[in-house]
C-alpha cells in the first residue's frame, strides 16, 4: 500500500530532532536567566560509598558503644527478653566479696570471678569502683549486656534507685538488664500446672516446642527435673502429636553400577493384586532390563514363595 525504502543508519549517525533540539534559543536563554539554582545531586554509588565510610568509622571508634540517650540500666517486663544474656551475680556475704559473670556458650557454663574486696572499706561499698571494674572485665570477655536479678545481694547494701543512678553515670559500653527473681518450685502439682499453662496458653505457649518452652519456664521458675518434665509432657500432648509435622529422614543418594550390556543388571519386582484370571492368577512378577528397559512379566497366584 505504501512505497518506502528501509535504510540502516548507525547509532552515532542516527541523530533526530527531539524536545530539547526543537526549543528556541531565545526561550532557552530566558529560562536560564529567570531562575538559576545549583542543586547538589548525590548518586546512588556515591551515597553507598559514603555510608560505607561512615559505617567503618563508627565500628572502629564506637564499636559496642551505646547511645548517650539510651539508659545503661533498665528493667524488662518479661524475663524472656533477657534469658539469653550472661548473668551477673553478687556474692557479698562471704569473707571475700566478689561478682560472678555466668555465661552459657554451646551448652557449656563458664564463670568469671571478679574480686571486689578492695572496693569495700569499713563496711561501705564503693559502688562506682565496683561498676567500673565490672565494665572492664565484661569488655575483656566481649560482653556488652548483662542480666541482674532484682533480688540480688547488691540491693541489700545499695538501694535500687541509687544503683540505677550510679550505673547510668558510670557505664559507657555495658548495659545491665534488671530481671524479676527466679522462683523455685517444689510442689509436684504446681509444676504440672505451670507446664500445662506455659504449653497450652495461647499467649504464653501456643503449643511451642521443647526448647522454647524450657527457655520461657526458666525465665521465671526453677526445679531440678524441669527439662525431663517438659519433654515428657510435650511428647504426651495429643494436639502436638496430631497437628505438628514430624521430620522425615531423606534417603541419601548412592552411586549404582552402570550396565554394560543387555540384562547385565535386572530389576525384579511383584505387582498386584489384579482381578483373578481363569488360571487363578492374581499377581505378576516383573523383570526389567536396566539398560534396554525390556520388561518380562510372569503371572502367578501368590507372591510369597518359600526357598
Amino acid at each position: 500500500e505504501f512505497d518506502f525504502h528501509i535504510e540502516y543508519v548507525k547509532g552515532n549517525d542516527n541523530v533526530v530532532a527531539d524536545a530539547l533540539s526543537r526549543i528556541d534559543v531565545e526561550q532557552l536563554k530566558e529560562i536560564q536567566s529567570s531562575q538559576t539554582q545549583i542543586l547538589a545531586v548525590q548518586t546512588r554509588s556515591r551515597l553507598r560509598k559514603n555510608n560505607t565510610v561512615v559505617s567503618e568509622n563508627t565500628e572502629q571508634n564506637v564499636e559496642g558503644n551505646l547511645t548517650e540517650n539510651f539508659p545503661k540500666i533498665y528493667e524488662v517486663i518479661e524475663n524472656f527478653e533477657a534469658s539469653h544474656l550472661p548473668k551477673l551475680i553478687f556474692k557479698l556475704d562471704t569473707p571475700y566479696p566478689k561478682m560472678q559473670i555466668i555465661m552459657n556458650n554451646n551448652k557449656k557454663r563458664a564463670r568469671v570471678n571478679i574480686n571486689i574486696d578492695s572496693c569495700i572499706t569499713t563496711e561501705i561499698l564503693a559502688l562506682e569502683q565496683v561498676i567500673s571494674r565490672l565494665e572492664k572485665v565484661a569488655g575483656e570477655q566481649g560482653i556488652n549486656k548483662l542480666q541482674l536479678e532484682l533480688n540480688s545481694q547488691i540491693f541489700n547494701y545499695v538501694p535500687l534507685s541509687n544503683f540505677k543512678i550510679v550505673a547510668n553515670d558510670t557505664l559507657h559500653n555495658l548495659q545491665i538488664v534488671l530481671t524479676k527473681p527466679i522462683q523455685k518450685v517444689f510442689d509436684a502439682t504446681e509444676k504440672q500446672a505451670l507446664i500445662t499453662r506455659f504449653h497450652r496458653d495461647p499467649i504464653l505457649g501456643g503449643h511451642c516446642g521443647q526448647k522454647r518452652m524450657l527457655s520461657k519456664l526458666r525465665s521465671y521458675f526453677f526445679w531440678n527435673s524441669m527439662r525431663k518434665d517438659v519433654v515428657k509432657f510435650i511428647k504426651a500432648c495429643h494436639e502436638c502429636q496430631v497437628n505438628k509435622a514430624k521430620p522425615k529422614n531423606v534417603e541419601p543418594l548412592c552411586i549404582t553400577p552402570s550396565p554394560l550390556k543387555a540384562f547385565d543388571i535386572v530389576i525384579i519386582d511383584t505387582i498386584g493384586p489384579f482381578p483373578k484370571t481363569s488360571s487363578g492368577n492374581v499377581y505378576a512378577v516383573t523383570l526389567e532390563c536396566e539398560l534396554t528397559k525390556y520388561v518380562i512379566m510372569q503371572p502367578c497366584q501368590i507372591k510369597k514363595q518359600k526357598h
